[in-house]
């Protein structure tokens, strides 16, 4: 093995071995981001105690170990407090989603026999204007009948009272 080949192996065995602390401090801060979602305050204080004294190069892995269990904790704790109230509102809002549901086709269904009865209205009142139409229709013949009979009887007495004067 040559010198060269030899430094090559010593400084990437040197990064893999220094790479857990970075490591941890990474998933520190990613612990952190999660701890943000549930409660603000705390992840402000905890970050800055994290930058003050956890996040420097000579810091031993057993301490930064430590506060990574610490942060676990932590998170563990907002997401056991948080379940309960997320099953909740998930429950709520699938009622919600249901109600709605129903409301709208009972709307719809409500809409269509609208639409059914008021179509039958309006066959309905076609028919009975078809019925008036008729009796119409019926009234002008009988009135037409009438006014013939009376113009007949008319014609019959003026020729009747032609008849007498020529005499």
């Amino acid at each position: 093995m040559s010198l060269p080949n030899f430094f090559k192996n010593k400084e990437e065995n040197h990064k893999k071995k220094s790479k857990p602390k970075n490591d941890f401090r990474q998933k520190c801060l990613n612990v952190l981001g999660e701890i943000k979602n549930f409660n603000e305050q705390r992840y402000l204080e905890l970050s800055k105690l994290f930058h003050s004294k956890f996040n420097h190069v000579n810091v031993q892995k057993k301490k930064l170990l430590g506060f990574y269990g610490q942060l676990i904790d932590e998170l563990k704790s907002f997401k056991d407090k948080a379940d309960p109230i997320i099953k909740k509102t998930k429950s709520n809002i699938q009622k919600v989603a249901k109600r709605a549901e129903k409301t709208l086709k009972e709307s719809a269904k409500k809409k269509t026999t609208k639409k059914k009865a008021a179509k039958k209205k309006t066959t309905k009142k076609k028919a009975a204007k078809k019925k008036t139409t008729k009796k119409k229709a019926a009234k002008k013949k009988t009135a037409k009948k009438k006014a013939t009979k009376k113009t007949t009887k008319k014609k019959v007495a003026k020729k009747k009272a032609k008849k007498k004067k020529s005499r």
